[in-house]
């Protein structure tokens, strides 16, 4: 389960680094990236929330407090904060998009800033589990324990 987790972490990384350079370049670009920024969205809520974050939030985080992880409180706690957190900055962007389509310049400041936001703080949140959770994961529940969580 930790090895699949981290190669969603890979998959999700390389979104990021496209949709970085599309906010970088919206300055210079001539065309707003509308048709891109729905696709990232859509990826960023396919992919990385309702398919990645699902098996954290409904597999893993739950079977490391019933391990013994403190929550409320806890590492997990932090984790399923900056999830939210990161779904907040993505409807941002959504219910912005039209607006910024249009030529809107606050509209486009707002989903510039809240990408940005969203870039930064989802690379900090995959290099914590890669580096601190995933690890504690292991150590704590063992592979039969990981593995008994991902047949769930």
């Amino acid at each position: 389960m930790i090895q699949q987790l981290m190669d969603e972490h890979r998959v999700i990384e390389q979104m990021l680094t496209a949709l970085e350079t599309r906010i970088n370049a919206l300055e210079t670009a001539g065309e707003f990236p509308a048709a891109f920024l729905t696709e990232a969205l859509d990826f960023f809520r396919d992919f990385a929330d309702t398919r990645h974050h699902h098996k954290e939030e409904d597999l893993l985080f739950p079977a490391m407090i019933a391990a013994g992880l403190p929550s409320p409180g806890g590492p997990v706690d932090c984790m399923l904060h900056e999830h939210e957190t990161g779904r907040a900055y993505l409807a941002a962007i959504r219910a912005n998009l039209p607006a910024a389509a249009e030529g809107d310049p606050a509209a486009r400041d707002l989903i510039r800033s809240r990408a940005t936001a969203y870039i930064d703080m989802l690379r900090h949140h995959i290099y914590k589990e890669d580096n601190v959770l995933f690890p504690m994961a292991q150590r704590l529940l063992g592979a039969d324990a990981l593995e008994a969580a991902s047949a769930r």
